[in-house]
């Protein structure tokens, strides 16, 4: 496990062991997948007829994440002016203040988006992205995929506090480190 640069300006995504891909690519990647999206909703269709999505198709969710997908890259990888500060929130929408190292969340770009990365606030403005989802029920818990999102935001978390990362500074200098 390990975390590396994005080329954007104060976010970083880890690469996990055994995978072929960061996760922030990983996440992209198969959001523009049609063959993956048609598995997923294929496989959480209950879900996705509920009221909130307007009990869209299968074929028409495909559309909507994969238009949603592309907004979203270039709106986070293309865009020069994007505060991410603005874009990510806490994870948990009852908690009133930021903390370091705390559990975030950015939405795609449609309203309402399903899309969603995870991540971890290290800084003011500074994000390691642990994974994403398409999230299509109110609670994370209550779906497999997403409930392994919360899994890996606990273990970057842990990853991070164990490598003594507790600001921007100490991030990067992980990240020279690993090199």
């Amino acid at each position: 496990m390990k975390i590396v640069d994005t080329f954007v300006e104060n976010l970083f995504t880890f690469w996990y062991d055994n995978s072929a891909k960061d996760e922030l690519s990983l996440q992209f990647s198969n959001w523009k997948d049609p063959e993956f999206l048609f598995n997923f909703f294929k496989n959480n269709q209950k879900d996705l007829h509920q009221k909130i999505w307007r009990f869209i198709s299968t074929e028409y969710a495909i559309e909507k994440t994969i238009r949603d997908a592309l907004a979203f890259e270039n709106e986070l990888l293309d865009n020069s002016d994007v505060i991410l500060k603005n874009r990510f929130k806490q994870l948990d929408d009852l908690q009133t203040s930021p903390l370091n190292l705390n559990k975030s969340k950015c939405y795609g770009m449609e309203t309402p988006s399903w899309l969603r990365l995870y991540g971890l606030r290290v800084d003011e403005g500074v994000y390691v992205i642990t994974g994403g989802a398409i999230k299509l029920t109110h609670r994370m818990a209550e779906r497999a995929h997403t409930n392994i999102e919360l899994l890996k935001l606990e273990k970057g978390r842990n990853f991070l506090m164990k490598e003594n990362v507790f600001d921007s500074d100490s991030l990067v200098d992980l990240i020279e480190f690993h090199l």
